[in-house]
């Protein structure tokens, strides 16, 4: 629970940042249905992740399942191939997270404190990280509810109709990057699990992965609703656009500064746990032998000192992009979503089969 608690929470960043814009750009004023098209894929796919998750040993995360199934040399190569793109993505990922939200200046103070709170979580312990979220969980929950029942209140309904046969290609196309944002994040998570004895099994997953759909498609019928599919799939960042307009009880006003915050917490979710992931990918792929207890904050020792230094990889992917919006856009809308996909669809998949020929 606690760890698909983590993956919601994580979740959430690339879901109001993509979300409703990238699905609506393909069909229109159904985007609110492309959640629906996705689910027999998601489903399928939550299935074949479970089975995957069964063949890990005790103390196992998806890091050890894909080095014993491929053997250590190409394991080991296979596994730094996927910590450098963790890494490649936790530098867009601060830079994107804050830009979503700060516009007025330079964001490098506010980069600078993400990673370091980043970094502090992955020299931690990650069951710290899992409770957090938890405990964060109902608050989140709380606040989009309270935001999706006010803003669908306004929604004109006429604007998300009608439905036609004809409409099917463009909606089974919008379901493209709700399928990526559903697939990562448990993905990634997945490299967390020598964390828990008792993973989740296909009936969790599977129900995780319809409340996103039905997250995903409440954000779209509120947005398109609002605003129209013309004038959604122009804007940059829709869901805070929506936002700041929402009216609790038609008096208060102006509660954008506190679903900020909370976003940037599922900013932070999301980069802690690829800075995990990635630096746990490393200290296999180097032959370290982890310790698996309680590690104390600055212990070096065991391939830990590769943490910082991945904060280090991190911080020069950051400059390296710099903050262009048009740059961070197109990244967000294309780079990342297709490595995504190469990896839930192509890597882990591969790795499964390769793994069941040689046992």
């Amino acid at each position: 629970m606690q760890m698909l608690s983590l993956c919601f929470v994580a979740a959430l960043a690339p879901i109001t940042r993509l979300i409703p814009k990238l699905n609506t750009v393909q069909a229109g004023h159904l985007s609110w249905l492309s959640p629906v098209a996705a689910v027999p894929v998601i489903l399928l796919y939550m299935w074949y992740l479970s089975a995957f998750i069964k063949c890990r040993h005790e103390g196992e995360g998806l890091g050890e399942l894909i080095l014993r199934g491929t053997g250590k040399v190409a394991g080991r190569i296979l596994l730094a191939v996927i910590a450098v793109y963790f890494l490649l993505y936790s530098g867009f990922l601060l830079l994107s997270g804050v830009s979503t939200i700060y516009h007025a200046g330079k964001p490098w103070p506010f980069v600078a404190v993400m990673l370091i709170l980043g970094l502090i979580a992955a020299l931690g312990k990650p069951k710290a990280l899992l409770r957090l979220t938890k405990t964060i969980l109902p608050l989140i929950i709380t606040v989009l509810a309270l935001v999706l029942v006010f803003s669908l209140t306004d929604t004109q309904l006429g604007g998300l109709l009608p439905v036609t046969v004809y409409d099917a290609v463009p909606v089974i196309k919008g379901a493209v990057p709700v399928i990526d944002i559903v697939f990562t994040v448990p993905a990634i998570a997945a490299f967390l699990l020598f964390e828990t004895d008792k993973p989740s099994n296909f009936g969790k997953l599977a129900v995780w992965g319809l409340g996103v759909c039905l997250v995903i498609s409440l954000i779209s019928a509120a947005i398109v609703g609002s605003f129209g599919a013309e004038l959604t799939a122009q804007l940059t960042h829709p869901f805070f656009i929506m936002v700041r307009n929402v009216k609790l009880f038609g008096t208060i006003e102006r509660i954008e500064a506190v679903i900020v915050s909370l976003w940037l917490f599922s900013d932070f979710a999301l980069l802690s746990l690829l800075i995990i992931s990635a630096s746990h990918c490393l200290r296999l792929a180097f032959g370290c032998i982890i310790d698996y207890g309680a590690p104390r904050l600055f212990d070096m020792k065991k391939g830990r000192w590769l943490i910082p230094a991945c904060g280090l990889v991190i911080a020069a992917a950051a400059l390296l992009l710099g903050d262009s919006a048009p740059r961070l856009e197109y990244i967000s809308q294309r780079i990342v979503p297709m490595m995504n996909l190469a990896l839930g669809v192509i890597v882990l998949p591969a790795v499964f089969a390769v793994g069941k020929i040689r046992k």
